[in-house]
């Protein structure tokens, strides 16, 4: 069934990621297969990364990144991440870093799919019950989130804005972007653990108490993480699958760190609705529906 999904294109595979996340909803055994689409789709050719390295950073493009690695060191449905060193125009220093390119003619692929998409709900909405859904809508504002993600700027825009909502923040970081086109980005490499790794479907596995604590941890961690972005900052990172977190510990300490990449997709409300979201929840913390905004 994964490959089947990984066959039918970007905006399939988005899907089936985030009900990789909703064991609520789909069976473990399914959730489990749609997991490895998180970050191990299948890559383009070096061939075409380089041509986009070429068209974006110029023929000499290797006095600027050395130590290329031509088998990505992962893949999603957009893109895929390559691990070199740049030259830092900044600073001037060699750094280590995550170079992501866009898989070819992908941005064709997602409106293919679009297309398809918003049709099959449009038949769908024939039906009486299914038209109050407001699927057409809902499908409408996933096109337009999944095709910011198409566009580099706009991921190294939005990590600019996260790093600065979470800066002095201990255990949450988000890496640095140094150079992007609508094409590529080149960013700050974090070596870290996948997520997943802490993470068990299976509910009668045991674990160590020190495993219990670490897992703790980092769910308190992600909890206070998502918390301050919805509620306080209004900027929220809208792809938080667990492909795209790494736990980390902070330099010189034994302090568990959990760093959040590929922020292409981001959501922020008009500052009133931001508001209302408050009072909805000050009510329900005080279970007092007389004190919820009505409109």
């Amino acid at each position: 069934l994964a490959q089947i999904i990984e066959k039918s294109g970007p905006t399939f595979i988005k899907l089936a990621q985030w009900a990789a996340t909703r064991e609520d909803l789909f069976p473990v055994k399914v959730t489990a297969k749609f997991a490895r689409l998180q970050d191990r789709n299948n890559p383009h050719s070096w061939e075409e990364t380089e041509a986009a390295i070429v068209a974006n950073l110029g023929a000499d493009w290797r006095k600027k990144l050395t130590s290329v690695t031509e088998k990505p060191i992962g893949s999603g449905c957009i893109a895929q991440v390559h691990e070199a060193e740049y030259v830092v125009p900044a600073t001037g220093k060699l750094t280590k870093v995550a170079v992501k390119v866009l898989h070819p003619g992908v941005l064709e692929l997602v409106e293919a799919d679009m297309d398809l998409l918003k049709w099959f709900v449009s038949s769908l909405e024939v039906i009486p019950r299914v038209k109050y859904l407001s699927l057409g809508p809902l499908v409408d504002e996933f096109r337009a989130l999944l095709t910011e993600q198409l566009d580099m700027n706009t991921e190294a825009l939005n990590l600019k804005k996260l790093r600065e909502d979470f800066q002095g923040h201990k255990h949450v970081f988000f890496p640095e972007p140094f150079y992007s086109t609508s094409d590529i980005l080149i960013e700050q490499f974090i070596d870290g653990i996948p997520i997943r790794t802490f993470m068990t479907r299976d509910t009668k596995e045991k674990h160590t108490e020190a495993e219990t604590d670490q897992r703790l941890k980092l769910s308190k961690i992600g909890m206070d993480a998502v918390f301050s972005m919805v509620f306080m900052n209004n900027f929220v990172h809208a792809d938080l699958h667990p492909g795209n977190l790494l736990v980390t510990t902070a330099p010189g300490e034994d302090r568990p760190q959990i760093a959040i990449l590929d922020a292409g997709m981001a959501v922020q409300l008009e500052p009133t609705n931001h508001v209302k979201l408050l009072g909805i929840l000050m009510a329900f913390v005080k279970v007092s529906t007389l004190e919820a905004p009505l409109s």
